[in-house]
This record gives structure tokens, sequence and C-alpha cells, in this order.
């Protein structure tokens, strides 16, 4: 609009006398730029494009397991355990022997490697690692489990009939371990533990002993409380997982749940032949691997499938804001959504 232009106004007649409308400023400057100045500050900003995922670092190998602590990601991979920093960087190997399970206790990464438990040094320092001697019997470390702040429990098996214990060490006193009075000879063991709590399946195929049981511990004694049978389910329960006071599981019916604290029935979650691996729960959702990438569904229930990552992953973790993942050889980041 050029300010100084004729104005007219619909009702002149053509003999009307065009007259010139005068000039208007704001402070010495022209009306219309102070109107657009106006609308540019009070219009809408532009939209921000959705994050996609990132690239934290290339020829990474194939990932046979993945975790984080405060900082870093962490993956074993033939053989060795290597990281990165969650905002990138280079790679490091952090421990150059192969690693069979890994944990976050309190923000701090722990994994076991044959008969040893190890904890990196926070912050890391040159020798970052401390060992554990979970037991001089022990073959290997099959699982670690966070357990009643600092302890961490580790599952292994032992002697002839391949029974399954359970060891719980303190990390900050390097060489305590304290074996709970557990054994089980169930061949798929699974087992989870939320606090005080310990929770196991139970799958020996004997007439009314199938299902899923819970028994408090003392993670600085051997003793542990009677069982307790929870839900039956003879159905071959996989991927336990305790959060919060809730159990997750698959069975045949699909990815069930179990509140510890009310003791509701058992509520399906998705019906159905669904499966999976590496079943992991946050504060909202309950995520699971698939060898079409990751998925999740609400943990109140009555959502559908989301797919987080749709492609074929080596492994995959969490941290409260994102999830990493590992496919050909590279490891990426991308927000949880």
């Amino acid at each position: 609009m050029n300010d100084d232009a004729p104005w007219y106004h619909p009702a002149m007649s053509s003999r009307s006398v065009a007259r010139p409308f005068p000039a208007m400023s704001v402070g010495g400057t022209a009306l219309g730029a102070v109107l657009l100045a106006v609308v540019a500050t009070h219009a809408a900003p532009p939209k921000a494009a959705a994050a996609g995922p990132v690239l934290l670092a290339s020829n990474a190998g194939i990932a046979t397991g993945m975790m984080t602590d405060d900082s870093a990601v962490y993956w074993s991979t033939g053989g060795k355990l290597l990281a990165v920093d969650k905002v990138g960087g280079a790679m490091r190997t952090v421990q150059a022997s192969t690693v069979t399970t890994m944990v976050n206790a309190s923000g701090r990464l722990l994994f076991g490697a044959g008969a040893t438990v190890y904890g990196l040094l926070q912050p890391p320092k040159a020798s970052p690692l401390k060992d554990f001697a979970v037991v001089a019997e022990s073959t290997t470390v099959d699982r670690l489990y966070r357990s009643v702040a600092p302890q961490v429990c580790a599952t292994r098996h032992y002697g002839s009939a391949m029974l399954t214990k359970i060891a719980c060490l303190d990390p900050s006193q390097p060489g305590t371990v304290t074996e709970l009075d557990f054994a089980s000879a169930a061949v798929n063991l699974h087992v989870a533990m939320d606090g005080s709590r310990m929770y196991w399946s139970d799958d020996l195929e004997k007439t009314g002993t199938e299902g899923i049981y819970s028994a408090t511990y003392a993670p600085t004694t051997k003793a542990t409380g009677t069982p307790t049978r929870l839900v039956s389910t003879p159905d071959h329960p996989t991927g336990l997982v305790a959060d919060s006071g809730v159990l997750f599981w698959f069975e045949k019916a699909g990815l069930v749940s179990l509140s510890t604290t009310t003791s509701p029935p058992v509520r399906t979650l998705l019906a159905g032949s669904v499966s999976g691996t590496s079943l992991v729960a946050d504060a909202t959702h309950v995520y699971w691997l698939t060898s079409a990438g990751i998925s999740r569904v609400s943990r109140a229930g009555g959502g559908k499938v989301e797919a987080v990552v749709a492609k074929k992953l080596d492994a995959y973790t969490l941290d409260d804001s994102s999830v990493y993942w590992m496919t050909a050889g590279k490891l990426w980041k991308q927000p949880k959504g």
C-alpha cells in the first residue's frame, strides 16, 4: 500500500472530485509499515520439523545386547563391550571380553562377563572397572537385575542339574555376595525383581504348579519368603518384566499384565498371538522387539500397537526420553514420541 496514493469511496460519483487521503504515520513511521510489523509480531511461529533418528555410530558391529547409563550407550558385539556418548562422538572399547548381560543400577552400568560382574565407575576414570566375584562355582552370569538400591542380583546356572540360583551384591563393596535360598530346575525360567519382591515363572509342567510366583527376599541375607502363586498360566510365560508394581509377560493369549498391588484378574493388553523378545516397560508404554522392528502399546491397556521403529534390528534400549537401536552396523537414537 502506497500511503501517498489517492483514496476513493465507492459512493463517489464519476463527477466527484478525488481528494487524497491524508498520509498517516506513527512516530514518524508510515501506518502501513506499522500494521505490517504488528501482524508479523503476532503471526503464528512456523511448526518445527518432527525430530527423526540421529546417527550416533557407524561400523558398530552386530549388537547382542544394549543398555544406557546417565551419559552413554553401551552394546556388546564380537566379544567386546563398546560405548559412545549419548550426544555422539568416538566409539570406545569398555571391555574386551564376551558380555552376557547388562543392567543400569541407579544410573551406573554393571555387566556380567563369564563368572564376574563388573561395574563402571562414575565419573569414568583411566581404570574404569571394579570386579565382583559372584560365586566361585558359577559357570556364567546369566542375567543381572536391579534390586533394593544399591544392590543388584544375578541369576546363574551351576551343577549337573543346571539349577538356577540367585546371588545379590552391593556394587560399593566388591566381593560381598549373598546367595539367596532359591533354586529352580525350570528349563525356561524367567525372573523379575521389583523392590523387595522377586517373581518367577514355573514351567516344569507339573500338574497344578504352572504359573507366576512371588516371594519377598532380602538382598543382604539368604532369607526368602514363602512363595505365593499369583496366577496359574500353563502357557509357558516368557519375557517376565516387573515395573512399579505391575508384571508384564507374553503367553499364548498375548501380552498380559498383572497388578501386584491390587491383585485384579489378569488383564490382556493385546489379544491373539502376540510375541516378541526384549520386553521393556517405562512409565507409559510396554515395548518389545519383533522381526519387523520395535513395537509398543500403552501399559494402561485398550490401545493399538504402535510401530516405534519399522525395520529389522539387532537390539534396542531406552532411557527416559529416547530409544536407541542398532541395525546394519549403525547405532541410532530417536525420541520416544
